[in-house]
């Protein structure tokens, strides 16, 4: 799906890990460097409601050739 419409056009996500605050509300979970030492990035994901990329680990991703070091991996 990634070149097309998957929310309205006035949509767009993005995800920064390096924003310690939002609208003055302090955020968890934020960080500059992943545990691959690969250095943190804002990424856009959706863009005006088309999907752009994915949040990606170190495992290749059809159509991807690096990974943009945004996906994380979850406890147990």
């Amino acid at each position: 799906m990634i070149g097309q419409p998957v929310l309205p056009s006035f949509l767009s996500v993005e995800d920064d890990p390096t924003l310690h605050t939002l609208e003055g509300v302090e955020l968890s979970g934020n960080y500059t460097l992943t545990k691959k030492a690969k250095r943190a990035n804002e990424l856009s994901l959706i863009a005006n409601g088309v999907l752009k990329q994915f949040l990606m680990s170190r495992m290749p991703v059809k159509g991807f050739l690096q990974s943009n070091g945004h996906g994380r991996g979850q406890a147990g």
